[in-house]
Protein backbone atom coordinates (compact mmCIF):
# COMPACT_ATOMS: atom_id res chain seq x y z
CA UNK A 1 0.00 0.00 0.00
CA UNK A 2 1.35 3.54 -0.45
CA UNK A 3 0.54 5.79 1.60
CA UNK A 4 -0.96 9.38 0.70
CA UNK A 5 -1.52 12.53 2.46
CA UNK A 6 -1.90 16.05 0.80
CA UNK A 7 -3.38 18.86 3.73
CA UNK A 8 -2.43 21.78 1.68
CA UNK A 9 -0.98 22.73 -1.89
CA UNK A 10 2.34 24.51 -0.33
CA UNK A 11 4.33 21.45 1.06
CA UNK A 12 7.10 19.73 -0.39
CA UNK A 13 6.21 17.18 -3.05
CA UNK A 14 6.85 13.40 -1.84
CA UNK A 15 5.46 11.69 -4.68
CA UNK A 16 3.59 12.28 -7.79
CA UNK A 17 1.95 10.70 -10.53
CA UNK A 18 3.10 11.76 -14.50
CA UNK A 19 2.35 9.89 -17.59
CA UNK A 20 4.24 10.18 -20.54
CA UNK A 21 2.90 12.45 -23.57
CA UNK A 22 1.59 10.14 -26.31
CA UNK A 23 0.82 11.20 -30.22
CA UNK A 24 -1.48 14.37 -30.63
CA UNK A 25 -5.19 12.62 -31.40
CA UNK A 26 -7.18 15.45 -31.66
CA UNK A 27 -8.27 16.89 -35.33
CA UNK A 28 -8.17 20.61 -35.18
CA UNK A 29 -9.33 21.29 -38.54
CA UNK A 30 -12.97 21.02 -37.97
CA UNK A 31 -13.57 23.19 -34.99
CA UNK A 32 -17.61 22.64 -35.00
CA UNK A 33 -17.06 18.74 -34.17
CA UNK A 34 -14.81 19.74 -31.03
CA UNK A 35 -16.34 20.11 -27.59
CA UNK A 36 -16.37 23.66 -26.07
CA UNK A 37 -13.25 23.60 -23.85
CA UNK A 38 -11.46 23.13 -27.46
CA UNK A 39 -13.31 25.84 -29.27
CA UNK A 40 -12.74 27.89 -26.90
CA UNK A 41 -9.03 26.85 -26.54
CA UNK A 42 -8.44 27.61 -30.21
CA UNK A 43 -9.87 30.85 -30.05
CA UNK A 44 -7.75 31.98 -27.18
CA UNK A 45 -4.57 29.95 -27.91
CA UNK A 46 -1.79 30.10 -30.15
CA UNK A 47 -1.29 26.56 -31.02
CA UNK A 48 1.94 25.39 -32.09
CA UNK A 49 3.22 22.02 -34.05
CA UNK A 50 3.33 19.32 -31.83
CA UNK A 51 5.27 16.86 -31.55
CA UNK A 52 5.43 14.23 -28.45
CA UNK A 53 9.07 13.25 -28.90
CA UNK A 54 9.99 16.68 -27.76
CA UNK A 55 7.27 17.04 -25.20
CA UNK A 56 8.40 13.67 -23.78
CA UNK A 57 12.11 14.49 -23.82
CA UNK A 58 11.09 17.74 -22.01
CA UNK A 59 9.13 15.26 -19.74
CA UNK A 60 11.93 13.13 -18.80
CA UNK A 61 14.20 15.96 -17.83
CA UNK A 62 11.63 17.29 -15.64
CA UNK A 63 11.51 14.09 -13.99
CA UNK A 64 14.86 13.65 -13.58
CA UNK A 65 15.08 17.11 -11.63
CA UNK A 66 12.18 15.81 -8.84
CA UNK A 67 13.85 12.90 -8.45
CA UNK A 68 17.33 14.37 -7.83
CA UNK A 69 15.70 16.47 -5.47
CA UNK A 70 13.93 13.00 -3.48
CA UNK A 71 10.53 12.80 -5.01
CA UNK A 72 9.32 9.42 -6.19
CA UNK A 73 8.06 10.02 -10.00
CA UNK A 74 5.18 6.91 -10.54
CA UNK A 75 4.92 6.94 -14.29
CA UNK A 76 1.38 5.61 -15.26
CA UNK A 77 0.70 3.55 -18.67
CA UNK A 78 -0.23 4.85 -21.46
CA UNK A 79 -3.60 4.58 -23.36
CA UNK A 80 -3.60 4.60 -26.88
CA UNK A 81 -5.81 7.19 -28.64
CA UNK A 82 -5.82 9.51 -25.35
CA UNK A 83 -4.89 12.65 -26.09
CA UNK A 84 -4.05 14.58 -22.72
CA UNK A 85 -3.16 11.91 -20.95
CA UNK A 86 -0.59 13.46 -19.62
CA UNK A 87 -2.63 15.46 -17.65
CA UNK A 88 -2.69 13.28 -14.31
CA UNK A 89 -3.65 16.16 -11.80
CA UNK A 90 -7.29 16.23 -13.92
CA UNK A 91 -7.86 12.07 -13.57
CA UNK A 92 -7.41 12.67 -9.70
CA UNK A 93 -6.30 14.51 -6.59
CA UNK A 94 -5.88 13.68 -3.00
CA UNK A 95 -7.64 15.38 0.16
CA UNK A 96 -5.52 14.70 3.70
CA UNK A 97 -5.27 10.92 2.93
CA UNK A 98 -7.94 10.17 -0.09
CA UNK A 99 -7.08 9.98 -3.18
CA UNK A 100 -10.32 11.07 -5.22
CA UNK A 101 -10.42 9.75 -8.84
CA UNK A 102 -12.28 12.49 -11.06
CA UNK A 103 -15.35 12.13 -13.01
CA UNK A 104 -14.56 14.11 -15.97
CA UNK A 105 -17.30 15.87 -18.09
CA UNK A 106 -15.30 14.83 -21.59
CA UNK A 107 -16.61 11.19 -22.69
CA UNK A 108 -13.05 11.72 -25.08
CA UNK A 109 -10.94 11.65 -21.86
CA UNK A 110 -12.96 9.28 -19.99
CA UNK A 111 -10.39 6.72 -20.81
CA UNK A 112 -7.48 8.01 -19.52
CA UNK A 113 -7.99 7.20 -15.83
CA UNK A 114 -7.64 2.99 -17.23
CA UNK A 115 -3.49 4.25 -17.54
CA UNK A 116 -3.66 5.26 -13.51
CA UNK A 117 -5.34 2.44 -12.42
CA UNK A 118 -3.07 -0.01 -11.38
CA UNK A 119 -1.29 2.69 -9.86
CA UNK A 120 -4.39 4.09 -7.99
CA UNK A 121 -5.07 0.02 -6.35
CA UNK A 122 -1.97 0.87 -4.55
CA UNK A 123 -2.94 3.38 -2.41
CA UNK A 124 -4.24 3.20 0.78
CA UNK A 125 -7.68 5.54 0.64
CA UNK A 126 -9.54 5.88 -2.48
CA UNK A 127 -13.15 7.94 -3.26
CA UNK A 128 -14.92 7.74 -6.35
CA UNK A 129 -17.62 10.09 -6.75
CA UNK A 130 -21.51 9.44 -7.79
CA UNK A 131 -22.51 12.27 -9.57
CA UNK A 132 -21.74 15.13 -11.09
CA UNK A 133 -18.47 16.13 -12.92
CA UNK A 134 -15.07 16.99 -11.00
CA UNK A 135 -11.55 17.85 -13.02
CA UNK A 136 -8.49 17.49 -10.43
CA UNK A 137 -7.39 20.46 -11.86
CA UNK A 138 -10.21 22.64 -10.50
CA UNK A 139 -9.43 21.74 -7.10
CA UNK A 140 -7.04 23.09 -4.40
CA UNK A 141 -6.39 22.85 -0.72
CA UNK A 142 -6.49 26.05 1.46
CA UNK A 143 -6.11 26.26 5.31
CA UNK A 144 -8.20 23.64 5.90
CA UNK A 145 -10.41 24.57 2.82
CA UNK A 146 -10.98 22.19 -0.16
CA UNK A 147 -11.69 25.01 -3.14
CA UNK A 148 -13.36 23.64 -6.20
CA UNK A 149 -13.87 26.30 -8.91
CA UNK A 150 -16.57 25.55 -10.89
CA UNK A 151 -16.36 25.72 -15.33
CA UNK A 152 -17.36 23.18 -18.26
CA UNK A 153 -15.64 20.59 -15.97
CA UNK A 154 -16.64 20.89 -12.80
CA UNK A 155 -20.45 20.96 -11.66
CA UNK A 156 -22.22 21.99 -8.29
CA UNK A 157 -23.20 18.19 -8.71
CA UNK A 158 -19.82 16.97 -8.40
CA UNK A 159 -18.89 19.18 -5.51
CA UNK A 160 -21.82 17.76 -4.09
CA UNK A 161 -20.53 14.19 -4.46
CA UNK A 162 -16.72 15.21 -3.49
CA UNK A 163 -18.40 16.60 -0.50
CA UNK A 164 -20.18 13.38 0.60
CA UNK A 165 -17.61 11.54 -0.25
CA UNK A 166 -14.84 13.77 1.84
CA UNK A 167 -16.90 13.16 4.87
CA UNK A 168 -17.85 9.93 4.82
CA UNK A 169 -14.07 8.82 5.03
CA UNK A 170 -13.78 12.05 7.85
CA UNK A 171 -11.50 14.21 5.49
CA UNK A 172 -11.28 18.15 5.25
CA UNK A 173 -14.36 18.28 3.12
CA UNK A 174 -16.15 21.90 3.53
Amino acid sequence: MLEIGVSDEFGALQTVVMRYAGPFTLDLSAPARLDLVHRRQLETSRWQRYDDTIVRAQQADFMAVLRGRGVEVLVADQVPGCYAQHYTRDLGFVVDDVFVVSRLNSAKRQAEFSGMRALVERFSAVAYLDAGTIEGGDVMLHEGCVLVGLSEESSREGVDALRYRLDRWGAVGR
